[in-house]
């Protein structure tokens, strides 16, 4: 409930407003994502699942790369409105993320590439993002995601109320969760109070 009322109070100056900060985690994605053996030999990677899509910004800084059909899921009304009128999606969802993808694994759905873009800034622990992720991941599919980080190894709630995920803790949650690490690298996410915000972007990959 307060995700909702934050991002839905904040949806008609959030795009403004992350540009104003310098944004970086789409472009951070598209860019490791670019480096993908099939995607780079322009071979066509999907359905891909957008959790926590927001505006959508992060499916138009990949727009045109070879993948689609597009499913977008965000708590926020208002902010699945601005993600409509991008026309990127094919499908747009109001839910919770791991409720969500719960209940995508009842109807035996299956995704190819699964993205989390400053939505796991708002989980305590990530041991429950491959719990729910990889019974809709098809075999070898991928999740690209980010995070805020620390220089610690644990999760510590910063004073923005977001929180900040270590990078061990990282690597712990995905091989406890059976997901292959291929790619880790650090990436500001924006800046706050004239300062860049530590952050990591991961892909990982699906058993096969």
């Amino acid at each position: 409930g307060y995700v909702r009322t934050v991002f839905d109070g904040y949806a008609d100056r959030f795009e403004t407003h992350l540009i104003s900060l310098g944004y970086r985690i789409p472009g951070a994605i598209r860019a490791m994502l670019q480096a993908h053996p099939k995607i780079a030999a322009g071979l066509p990677i999907g359905p891909v699942l957008d959790l926590g899509c927001g505006t959508g910004l992060a499916a138009l800084a990949i727009g045109d790369l070879p993948l689609g059909p597009f499913t977008g899921v965000d708590l926020s009304p208002r902010m699945l409105e601005a993600a409509r009128a991008k026309g990127i999606y094919d499908c747009l969802a109001e839910a919770e993320c791991m409720t969500f993808l719960r209940e995508e694994a009842v109807t035996g759905a299956r995704h190819d590439l699964i993205l989390a873009a400053d939505v796991f800034i708002y989980f305590h622990e990530l041991m429950q993002v491959p719990r729910f992720a990889v019974p809709v991941m098809a075999p070898g599919a991928l999740i690209a995601f980010s995070v805020e980080t620390h220089d610690g190894d644990g999760v510590i709630l910063r004073d923005t109320l977001r929180y900040a995920h270590g990078e061990a803790h990282v690597r712990h949650a995905l091989k406890l969760g059976g997901l292959q690490l291929v790619c880790l690298q650090s990436a500001p996410a924006r800046n706050e109070k004239g300062e860049p915000v530590p952050g990591l972007v991961v892909v990982a990959r699906a058993p096969s």
